[in-house]
């Protein structure tokens, strides 16, 4: 009885309220659209600024963890795959560097482009030196790097060892996540730029 008085008491609208259903987990899509809503909620975009449901707050340090996290497992997979061609993960980015280069560049400006001391530039080349990969002028102050034919053959072959690589994430992201990948990382490049002065990378 007192439970039939109760609800009796209710204001009509409120004893009519149907529950609410319970959301599921949006999945965005690449437009940013919610596509497993139904309805017009199904073509309801999602502003840039606007957080998707269920969204997991993410801090600058938990960013910085997953992207070291990656890069690890980059150069892992990378000397893994160069074992058999005697090059290092480090060795390799410094041979591809001063192969693209169309003239022939000093210890310090293949620092400045790898991003890395002198001192490990310099370790970088030597180790490619005693390989006839490459040749060291030393003009004063200056020491320019010539990449031999033997090192260029040598690179080649390195790439297609690493081809297997970028193909897996080449089947593993459409071409516009891609994109999108490469545009994000380069943000955060930009937000941790160092100031112009002192390159604090060329630091010994």
């Amino acid at each position: 009885m007192n439970g039939l008085s109760s609800c009796a008491g209710k204001p009509a609208a409120e004893a009519s309220r149907k529950p609410r259903p319970v959301p599921v987990i949006a999945d965005v899509g690449a437009a940013g659209y919610n596509t497993t809503m139904s309805g017009s909620d199904r073509t309801h975009p999602i502003a840039e600024d606007e957080p998707p449901p269920f969204f997991v707050q993410r801090s600058g340090y938990d960013l910085m963890v997953a992207l070291r996290r990656t890069q690890h497992r980059i150069e892992v997979a990378i000397d893994h795959a160069l074992s058999g061609h005697g090059l290092t993960y480090a060795q390799y980015r410094a041979l591809s560097v001063l192969a693209s280069a169309t003239f022939a560049i000093s210890v310090s400006e293949l620092a400045r482009r790898l991003r890395v001391t002198r001192q490990a530039a310099r370790a970088s080349v030597e180790h490619l030196r005693l390989q006839d990969i490459v040749t060291v002028d030393h003009d004063g102050y200056r020491s320019n790097v010539y990449v031999t034919e033997q090192g260029r053959r040598r690179l080649d072959r390195c790439r297609q060892a690493t081809a297997a690589l970028e193909s897996q994430l080449e089947q593993a992201f459409t071409p516009q996540r891609r994109a999108s990948l490469v545009d994000l990382i380069a943000e955060i490049d930009d937000a941790l730029r160092p100031p112009p002065s002192p390159l604090w990378w060329l630091t010994d």
